[in-house]
């Protein structure tokens, strides 16, 4: 259910409607509509805020259990990631076999057969490190200071018409022993490269 659709329900539960309209009215099945009322109504009754708020947390923790992961698929997991596979590798590999489980969830399954006592982490090419989500205000450009997005450009730079629009980015060794800053022109495509570390 939607906040609106709770904000409705609250209104007509108040206005005590039989349960039969209330349903009508919301577009529900009426064993929906008791569901809804049995899990988020609070001690002196049903507010929208609250019932919102209890099913979004609800959501958010179902959403955080690799439920895909059980029996056949879950061992061959386990398999590939003890041959050393990273889970990206096992990601891309299971779409071929036409199974959806993405490298975020292998890499919450290791954090948690680590906190139970595994030693699934330890395969890892990052050495047991806590992988950071691309969603993380702590990964990638989050940690970029003073950081001006992409999207705020001038329109003009897209054009690719006038020289001195510059593009950096990063190439790093394997193992990260080293790195190169390369600078590239975007309309004559001259290029600045200068290696660090």
């Amino acid at each position: 259910m939607t906040q609106h659709q709770r904000c409705q329900l609250q209104i007509f539960l108040s206005m005590k409607k039989p349960r039969k309209e209330i349903a009508q009215e919301l577009g529900l099945s009426e064993s929906s509509l008791s569901r809804e009322i049995f899990r988020n109504s609070i001690g002196y009754g049903y507010n929208f805020q609250e019932a919102h708020r209890k099913a979004s947390e609800r959501r958010s923790a179902a959403s955080k259990v690799p439920r895909k992961m059980k029996g056949e698929l879950k061992a061959l997991i386990i398999n590939r990631l003890e041959e050393d596979w990273s889970p990206e590798q096992i990601s891309g590999r299971l779409k071929l076999y036409g199974k959806q489980v993405s490298h975020e969830t292998i890499y919450r399954f290791v954090r948690q057969d680590k906190a139970g006592g595994g030693l699934l982490y330890e395969h890892l090419r990052h050495h047991g490190k806590r992988y950071r989500s691309k969603k993380s205000r702590q990964s990638g450009v989050h940690c970029i200071p003073n950081r001006v997005d992409i999207a705020e450009r001038p329109a003009i730079v897209a054009q690719k018409l006038r020289i001195g629009d510059w593009e950096g980015d990063t190439i790093i060794s394997h193992g990260s022993h080293c790195a190169l800053v390369t600078l590239v022109d975007r309309k004559s495509k001259y290029v600045l490269m200068k290696k660090i570390g």
